[in-house]
């Protein structure tokens, strides 16, 4: 007999749940929605950047049946060079605690719709680089 999650897959406006999107950027930029919402960014770049989230709206476009309470995950590995990653938030996207990779760490961030049309990005977790 099959199992609920066999017959009907979690969707999150149109993604399964647990599937996630991957980027690479490596200069300041503005992230698309796909690279905003259930995504991975890995960075090599030579400087320090900053990546800001689309805007709230555009996030809440792309995904209509997001409510209150509707969460997403952007996972932020700064694989090298001696330069910090920032993530900022666009127009009524809020970056809630430390927003700064540093060289060679990794940063788990939640976004939360707080209203229909306001997220809050919380970071999770610290900013040490690994220890080798």
């Amino acid at each position: 007999m099959a199992s609920l999650f066999e017959l009907e897959a979690p969707v999150f406006g149109g993604k399964a749940l647990g599937g996630m999107t991957y980027a690479a950027p490596t200069a300041t930029a503005t992230l698309t929605v796909a690279e905003t919402v259930d995504a991975i960014l890995e960075t090599d770049q030579s400087a320090a950047i900053t990546l800001t989230t689309p805007t709230a709206a555009l996030i809440k476009a792309a995904y209509p049946s997001a409510v209150v309470g509707t969460s997403f995950q952007l996972v932020v590995v700064n694989s090298g060079s001696n330069h910090n990653v920032t993530i900022a938030g666009g127009t009524d996207v809020t970056v809630v605690g430390i927003a700064t990779v540093a060289q060679f760490a990794s940063k788990v961030f939640v976004g939360y719709f707080v209203t229909a049309t306001t997220i809050k990005l919380f970071g999770l977790g610290s900013t040490a680089a690994a220890q080798s």
